[in-house]
């Protein structure tokens, strides 16, 4: 399956249910989240590694990163300066990303919001990063406690993000959608009357 067919199936399947038929892996935790309600993002990884407090890097992934992408950005050794802000979102969104992910800080939320920009992140800071040291792309990078490499594929809503490796994205895919309409044919027997704990 191509990136885009995998994105697009990934886009209709909650992130738990991919984390369950991923062998319960992936899971980036709750320090890692929506910066807003409603926030959903699939697609395949595009990996970027800051130096402590800089986001020259990023900036840098913007334009390199093919459209339908996840920025994933792993911020280094400064947890209070925003790595990603609106400006940032701004770009990304006209060049046809899909999204970003970090376990760093954003900030200018309220724009964000108003772009419906799926960002997931620890959380927001008024402060800046600097932009002195070049960083890296295309690298493997830690977020949430997981390894992602370039190409894996991200999926993320309110209940956190999901991370697949790319190998395995397609038959994951298929499980998940296997389980989701088992899911939903259970739904509909309980709303018919059925009891829970059978």
């Amino acid at each position: 399956m191509t990136d885009q067919e995998l994105a697009s199936g990934f886009a209709l399947l909650d992130a738990a249910t991919i984390f369950d038929c991923n062998e319960r892996a992936g899971d980036m935790g709750p320090d890692v989240h929506a910066l807003f309600r409603g926030a959903r993002v699939a697609g395949p990884a595009f990996t970027v590694k800051c130096p402590p407090g800089d986001l020259t890097p990023v900036r840098r992934a913007v334009d390199e990163a093919p459209p339908g992408s996840v920025l994933v950005i792993e911020c280094g050794g400064h947890p209070e300066a925003a790595v990603w802000g609106g400006a940032g979102s701004i770009a990304a969104q006209r060049r046809g990303l899909a999204g970003v992910v970090t376990n760093g800080r954003t900030r200018d939320s309220a724009e964000i919001i108003g772009l419906g920009f799926s960002v997931f992140c620890a959380g927001t800071s008024v402060r800046g990063a600097t932009r002195l040291q070049p960083g890296s792309t295309g690298v493997e990078v830690t977020v949430g406690g997981i390894r992602v490499h370039p190409g894996d594929f991200i999926v993320g809503d309110d209940d956190g993000v999901v991370v697949v490796a790319r190998d395995r994205a397609a038959v994951v895919l298929e499980l998940a959608r296997k389980k989701s309409q088992a899911q939903a044919a259970r739904e509909d027997r309980l709303r018919a009357g059925e009891r829970y704990d059978i």
